[in-house]
């Protein structure tokens, strides 16, 4: 089949986005105490442990948006109402949080220094006031570059339909298993061999590339090619998901285990995060192990109409706003934690402390989202796009102005 038409609305699709916001704003908490110097090495390994369960995050938007990109464009694609609309829905407010957090760092005065201005330009290319806003700049390659995945997908179904409706699917899932493959050489090299090339080179332009090497679209077109695949064999995939319940939590288990030892042998005074980058080939497999488990359990609860998918819903809805909004609240609530009275008492706190940022953070983008102009600051949000069958067709409406909502 080309495309799944049998639901109207992916129904887990925003609680599997309430989960991987919940994993990324905790993977930011973490990161606040776990530096510390008065941090008790039994809380760090604690809390670098505790880490290893955030890294499906941010590959989990990426693969979000592929999914719902290529469900509703696939067939039908105006890019430049397409483009308009990411300006509007992500860029407008990625500007206006830039200059919030900009505004924190710099003082309130920065706009009359003519050498900030230049610093605040370069933080619309290459953010680094405000930690989380460079998965913004990065993820708008790949809505500039909408059209050329789109064409490369489209060849791609051509050729796993030669093979018949029955397997095309499995045709799929081999091509993806082939570019995982391939993605896991190129995450080799920018582990191991491109560090060493910075080392070496005294090319300034070689070192700055390798330096910036997350923002590049291509150190996570895996995710969103993956995600663009499944929107093509929905049904199939979600089999798959049901299935591997009975043994990818094994492999979960065993890569979980791996890669702690690897944290602590590489660790320390403190706890040394950098061995669980992105980048790096063995955090990808337990990334992808641990998608396939989120979203399993996503598909389990949207079966329910338990409080629990409620809840989750409705922090799907609002996490955009939430995701742009969170080290806000974390530089709010970070001075109430730094007493030495917690010394020997951190991972508690940090369970608090996180608890205490999630509930600002949300409660600013649902606050803010009922302005006026609060789609402008805080993106739309899920509440306003329902799935329903485009008039006199059985495909859905749906939009997807961000991976985060």
């Amino acid at each position: 089949m080309s495309m799944s038409t049998s639901k109207a609305r992916i129904d887990e699709l925003v609680l599997l986005r309430a989960m991987a916001f919940l994993a990324i704003v905790l993977q930011h908490c973490i990161g606040e105490f776990i530096y510390r110097p008065e941090t008790l090495p039994h809380d760090g390994i604690m809390l670098g442990m505790l880490f290893h369960f955030t890294r499906f995050g941010t590959p989990t938007f990426i693969f979000i948006s592929g999914l719902l990109f290529f469900y509703n464009y696939y067939h039908s694609l105006n890019y430049g109402s397409f483009i308009r609309k990411r300006v509007m829905d992500i860029y407008v407010p990625f500007v206006i949080w830039t200059i919030v957090y900009f505004t924190l760092s710099q003082g309130v005065l920065w706009f009359i220094q003519g050498e900030s201005w230049l610093l605040f330009l370069k933080e619309l290319f290459i953010p680094s006031n405000a930690y989380h806003l460079w998965f913004i700049v990065m993820i708008f390659q790949f809505y500039l570059l909408f059209p050329m995945f789109r064409g490369i997908v489209r060849f791609g179904q051509r050729l796993w339909e030669r093979h018949g409706a029955e397997m095309a699917g499995k045709a799929a899932l081999n091509t993806m298993i082939v570019f995982g493959v391939l993605f896991l050489g190129y995450l080799y090299l920018s582990y191991d061999i491109f560090p060493r090339i910075h080392a070496s080179t005294d090319q300034g332009w070689l070192q700055w590339l390798i330096e910036h090497r997350m923002l590049y679209f291509i150190s996570h077109a895996f995710y969103f090619v993956s995600g663009a695949v499944i929107a093509l064999y929905l049904s199939q995939w979600r089999d798959l998901v049901r299935k591997s319940s009975a043994w990818n939590p094994f492999i979960f288990a065993l890569l979980y285990v791996w890669m702690g030892y690897r944290l602590l042998s590489h660790s320390t005074d403190t706890m040394n995060l950098y061995v669980s980058t992105y980048l790096k080939p063995s955090t990808f497999l337990l990334i992808v192990s641990q998608m396939l488990i989120m979203y399993g359990m996503s598909l389990k609860l949207a079966e329910t109409r338990s409080l629990l998918q409620r809840l989750f819903r409705w922090i799907g809805t609002y996490s955009f706003g939430g995701f742009l909004a969170h080290p806000l609240a974390i530089w709010a609530l970070a001075p109430l934690t730094r007493p030495d009275r917690w010394v020997g008492n951190h991972l508690g706190v940090t369970a608090l402390f996180y608890i205490g940022v999630l509930a600002l953070s949300l409660g600013l983008s649902y606050g803010v989202s009922k302005l006026p102009f609060g789609s402008w600051i805080m993106g739309p949000t899920g509440a306003k796009r329902a799935l329903r069958p485009a008039k006199g067709t059985s495909q859905p409406v749906q939009d997807a102005p961000v991976t985060l909502s």
